[in-house]
Order: structure tokens, then sequence, then C-alpha cells
């Protein structure tokens, strides 16, 4: 593989690991690299991990943040009322048990029509599964406009 290519890998990598943070040891991220359709080894995950200094957080280790980051403002301010679609759209996180192991179900809805306008769902509760849900919306809306 080319420097170039282990260089935009391992961009990816160090997302995840912030998106888990800290949490995910190599194989979980090689895990996470495969569902995105990535064609690297765990081997290969694992030696740019450990290049980086990337290690996994132990139990307990993981850091808090004292405040809230600005996308997580409540921009909303309880005001649960829209008065047209497609204006106000909330988004909530349940973790399902399953016989296997747990599930992440994230779900948006629309304040206007009180319905699941998209949704994800993921064995591991990140970032990324709250983008997919959102791109689904997107994805929706794009086809739901476009002329037959």
């Amino acid at each position: 593989m080319s420097l170039i290519d282990n260089e935009r890998l391992l961009c990816r990598i160090r997302q995840i690991h912030a998106d888990s943070q800290g949490i995910l040891d190599a194989a979980h991220v090689h895990e996470d690299l495969v569902d995105e359709g990535k064609t690297a080894g765990k081997n290969r995950s694992a030696r740019l991990m450990a290049a980086a200094g990337l290690q996994k957080k132990e139990r307990g280790q993981c850091d808090k943040p004292a405040l809230l980051p600005p996308m997580a403002l409540n921009l909303l301010e309880r005001d649960f009322n829209a008065m047209e679609p497609e204006v106000k759209w909330v988004t909530d996180i349940t973790e399902i048990k399953t016989w296997e192991d747990k599930l992440y179900l994230c779900v948006i809805i629309d304040l206007f029509s009180k319905l699941v306008i998209g949704w994800s769902a993921h064995h591991r509760q990140d970032r990324q599964m709250v983008i997919r849900a959102i791109e689904r919306v997107a994805n929706n809306m794009i086809s739901s406009s476009q002329p037959f």
C-alpha cells in the first residue's frame, strides 16, 4: 500500500477512535472500517494505530467533557412545536438488548408530523450511526423530489 493510502486510512482510524472516546481497540476499529467498505486488514489497522500512539483506554478511563460541545446546544429551547414540515427534527438513540448483544437504534423525528423520517442501527453507538440516519433522510428527500 502507498503512503497516501496509509495516511487516508489513518485519518479515518483517528476519527473512529475519537468517536469512541478512545475505548475501541484495533479489532473493533477494523470492524468499523470493514462496515464502511474499507479493505484494510486487522494487522494493518493495528500497526497504523500503534504507530500513531492510538491505544484503547481501559474501562473507567474515558474523559468526560466538562461542557457540552457546540453541536449539542439546546437550539430548540424546549419548543417542540413545528408549524411546517422539515423545519424541526429531533433524534434519539435507544439501546435494544437482543439475544446475541446490544443493538443501538437512532431515529430522526420530524416535529411537525411526529413521524420517524429516518433511522439507522448499529451494534455500537457512535457518530457515524447518526450521520447514516441523516444521510438516509437526505436521500429520501432527494428521491421524493425527483420528477417521474
